[in-house]
């Protein structure tokens, strides 16, 4: 089939513009520089839907606190959020069940999933209240997704393996040391406990996938990011194929404040 480019990108980002084959549900990618210029894996499934966020995190920010003004139930409101959905809704709705299948096949436990869920959700949505844990609300995810898929003939509902850069270490130190000091997460979610489910998602499942959920987590905290983190999650971004509206969406909780300096005794 006929090659696709990636998600637009500003200028900052041209040169790093990347191209992709779209075949059934998969993508085949060439490899992109990074900034030491060593070669890493692109994403082989992002394509003309990463310009802003997507996927299970996407998702988990349309249960702000009047979801239930769009639908009776929250497996109704994801109903809701898929018919609503613009092109290409296929590919969306791809991201969606990968992201669920991959958090699936995880030794994450159900408590931790309640937790990155609670602090992804705008309103801390518990999903605990859904049925069945944290789990058991992404196994009714997957069953939708899954569901919806199955009646689009020819498309491929398997999932590939994360083949995505690791983040770099000053963003996982920062989000421990974040998620502790109680700046990173909602009222009613725990910092230690986050931090550790977190940094689970990021080694175990996807490090792409943990870089959305941070995201996710500070506009539903509102909590402050330093500038020197702000730039090596808009650098870690261009190198996953984001287009300049995911990562950005954070850009105005960039705390502009010098730090203080030490006072010296005269």
């Amino acid at each position: 089939m006929g090659a696709r480019s990636m998600c637009r990108r500003g200028p900052r980002r041209s040169s790093s513009a990347i191209g992709v084959i779209w075949l059934g549900a998969r993508l085949l990618t060439p490899t992109s520089p990074t900034l030491n210029g060593a070669p890493e894996a692109v994403s082989d499934h992002i394509v003309n839907v990463a310009e802003f966020d997507f996927g299970i995190t996407r998702l988990a920010g349309e249960f702000h606190q009047d979801w239930r003004n769009y639908a009776d139930t929250p497996s109704g409101m994801v109903h809701v959020w898929i018919s609503e959905l613009g092109e290409p809704r296929t590919e969306k709705v791809s991201l969606l069940l990968e992201d669920v299948r991959r958090i699936l096949g995880s030794a994450l436990s159900g408590a931790s999933l309640e937790v990155l869920w609670n602090a992804c959700a705008p309103s801390a949505c518990p999903s605990g209240l859904f049925g069945g844990g944290g789990r058991g609300w992404l196994l009714q995810v997957e069953d939708i997704a899954r569901t919806w898929l199955a009646e689009r003939p020819g498309f491929d509902c398997g999932v590939s393996g994360c083949r995505h850069a690791p983040l770099p270490g000053v963003f996982e130190r920062w989000i421990k040391e974040a998620a502790l000091s109680g700046g990173l997460v909602q009222e009613g979610v725990s910092g230690p406990d986050f931090s550790a489910a977190w940094h689970e998602i990021a080694e175990t499942v996807c490090p792409e996938l943990a870089l959305r959920v941070a995201v996710r987590c500070l506009l539903s905290s509102n909590g402050s990011i330093p500038a020197h983190i702000y730039g090596e999650m808009d650098r870690q971004g261009a190198i996953y194929g984001y287009g300049d509206f995911l990562v950005s969406a954070v850009e105005y909780l960039v705390d502009t404040e010098p730090p203080e300096s030490p006072s010296q005794e005269l």
